[in-house]
C-alpha cells in the first residue's frame, strides 16, 4: 500500500452499468441517474507521455498515470480528475507487495482526446 501522505489527489472512479439503448442494444452507461455509481479515492496523478501521433486532424490528447491504493479499478470505469472525465487506457495493474505477496496498489493510465 502507499502511505495516504504520498496521495495527495482525489480522483472520483465512474462504475458503468448495462442498459438498453432503446434500440434492443445493452451499452455501458455512466450516467448516475441510469444507476451508475460513483467512489472518491485518494490518489498520485502524474502527467504520462503520449502514446499515439494523431494526424490529419486537429485533436488534444491528455494522458495521466495514476497510482491508487484502490485494487478494484477496471478498464471499462472512468476516472473524473481535476474536473474532466478520461476514460482509463488499458488494463489497470495490481503491484504486488514483498513478503508475501500481499496486494499494494494499482497503477494506470487516463486517456482524454479531444477534437
Amino acid at each position: 500500500m502507499i502511505r495516504a501522505t504520498l496521495l495527495p489527489h482525489q480522483i472520483a472512479i465512474i462504475t458503468p452499468v448495462r442498459v438498453d439503448d432503446g434500440y434492443g442494444n445493452e451499452v455501458l452507461s455512466y450516467d448516475t441517474a441510469e444507476g451508475a455509481t460513483t467512489r472518491e479515492v485518494r490518489a498520485y496523478v502524474r502527467p504520462a507521455p503520449a502514446s499515439e501521433d494523431v494526424v490529419d486532424r486537429n485533436a488534444v490528447t491528455a494522458a495521466w498515470q495514476v497510482h491508487t491504493n484502490d485494487l478494484t479499478v477496471t478498464a471499462l470505469e472512468r476516472v473524473v480528475y481535476d474536473g474532466l472525465t478520461y476514460d482509463i487506457d488499458g488494463q489497470p495493474n495490481t503491484w504486488r507487495v514483498i513478503p508475501g505477496g500481499r496486494p499494494g496498489h494499482s497503477k494506470f493510465l487516463l486517456r482524454r482526446v479531444d477534437g
